[in-house]
């Protein structure tokens, strides 16, 4: 079990920072507050989750310029994250919100055995989000984990983006 891992908001674009035993990792930065392509470095290697159109929701994750994956919106609304192994082999990560006021984010893999759970946690003193990382399963170890902790921050973006957006369309 790896302990103390947490994903903070570093600013309002929505860049997350990967921290684990209060060292930074690798953090999740923003072209700019409304945009829809990420990027990260990871171990000298350029990591990029871009949305090919406007109209799809499917976002596209390249490492060094080569697609290793993507992350897709089910009907049921939860993201499902397809990783591409080494080896061609292919992984199916289901990252969907649970709770309702006390909120988190679990990812499950095919079979439905949860891979990591993703609290959610407000920080009204320095008004800004905090994700302690719980419940890490002992298949995901070292940069696979930071990886898969990257689409997670993208994942968090994305449904609290829709979150927004639903809640700026009940209110008008």
């Amino acid at each position: 079990m790896v302990s103390n891992i947490k994903l903070i908001s570093t600013s309002g674009k929505g860049n997350l920072a990967i921290q684990k035993d209060e060292q930074l990792v690798a953090s999740l930065n923003y072209k700019s507050w409304m945009s829809r392509s990420a990027s990260s470095e990871l171990d000298d290697q350029s990591i990029q989750i871009t949305a090919p159109s406007i109209w799809k929701s499917t976002y596209l994750i390249s490492k060094a310029g080569k697609e290793i994956g993507s992350i897709k919106m089910n009907w049921k609304g939860n993201l499902v994250i397809s990783y591409f192994l080494d080896d061609g082999e292919t992984y199916q990560l289901h990252f969907k919100l649970k709770g309702f006021w006390k909120q988190h984010y679990e990812l499950s893999d095919e079979e439905g055995n949860i891979l990591l759970i993703i609290r959610s946690q407000f920080l009204w003193r320095k008004f800004k989000y905090e994700y302690p990382v719980t419940d890490i399963h002992d298949k995901l170890k070292g940069n696979q984990l930071i990886e898969i902790l990257l689409f997670c921050a993208y994942c968090i973006n994305l449904i609290q983006n829709m979150q927004s957006a639903a809640a700026s369309g009940a209110a008008g």
